[in-house]
């Protein structure tokens, strides 16, 4: 049964609520919108706030940086085909979002007809980004993603450099001088060097080379695309199973980078490839 409420427990019922409502507020989500000089929002756009969160917008131009208010942030913004942008953002305190936008970079194209809407990259198609956007939810453990607009920012000249100070993964180089990539995933038991020494930079007893794909296809190292160790010839070493990565591809034909160094996390597409030290997706520019 209920019952009336008394005037007075009325007016402190509402001073109450009165109270909680700037809480309330607080609790939302500061969002940055990123939108282009058409008022179209920009997707996938690459944001950083300094001092704060480093990500992608989702496709709608937004990226959220949580519940916690921001009176001032200093945010660099890029996304390719745009200028990028640098600035300071404030934040009134009844607003919990912002808008940057970006200039288009004018690209004249002579005698082209545009008949029908831009196609989607192959980053999109591939999933990059979608797999981006889950990480930054809080899945995909210990993965590394390296959108185009880092690459650029980067400027490297060559891949491994792209590579340098990736969480979970360090580098061999071996007796050619060529830098491989190790994960800090473990060769499965009783797959261990056969017939050769490993010459110097020593590896982990459950250590081996990282699988590497472009655009989806396999880079073989020159004993072939086999991972099993027991399966080399006589005198086989180390050596023998790295990839030159910079070789294979350079930073100028790359769009993106996924690397999983280990099982932890991976996505089950991913999974079905792992070798047991990991994998780094590359996809070009190009595409397949």
């Amino acid at each position: 049964m209920l019952h009336r409420l008394r005037p007075a427990r009325v007016v402190v019922l509402i001073a109450a609520l009165s109270a909680l409502a700037p809480a309330l507020v607080a609790a939302q989500s500061t969002i940055i919108k990123v939108a282009g000089d058409d008022n179209q929002p920009v997707p996938f756009a690459w944001v950083v706030v300094h001092g704060g969160i480093t990500g992608i917008a989702n496709d709608r131009g937004e990226l959220s940086l949580g519940a916690e208010r921001h009176k001032t942030l200093t945010v660099d913004v890029r996304r390719i085909g745009y200028q990028p942008w640098s600035g300071k953002i404030t934040l009134p305190d009844s607003a919990s979002s912002q808008t940057v936008t970006l200039s288009r970079i004018a690209q004249p194209l002579a005698g082209v007809t545009v008949t029908s809407s831009a196609s989607k990259s192959a980053l999109e198609t591939e999933g990059f980004y979608d797999r981006w956007l889950q990480k930054q939810n809080g899945a995909y453990r210990n993965a590394t993603f390296i959108g185009p607009e880092m690459i650029e920012a980067r400027n490297a000249p060559l891949t491994t450099d792209l590579l340098d100070r990736v969480i979970g993964i360090r580098f061999h180089r071996d007796v050619r001088g060529v830098l491989a990539v190790i994960g800090s995933g473990m060769r499965p038991p009783g797959t261990t060097f056969r017939g050769g020494n490993d010459p110097g930079n020593s590896l982990d007893a459950g250590a081996c080379f990282m699988n590497v794909l472009i655009d989806g296809g396999p880079v073989c190292a020159p004993i072939g695309c086999h991972y099993v160790f027991p399966g080399d010839p006589p005198g086989a070493s180390v050596d023998d199973h790295t990839i030159d990565i910079n070789k294979a591809v350079s930073p100028k034909q790359i769009a993106g980078i996924e690397v999983y160094p280990n099982r932890d996390g991976m996505p089950h597409s991913v999974q079905e490839l792992y070798n047991g030290c990991g994998i780094i997706l590359i996809w070009t520019i190009a595409g397949k």
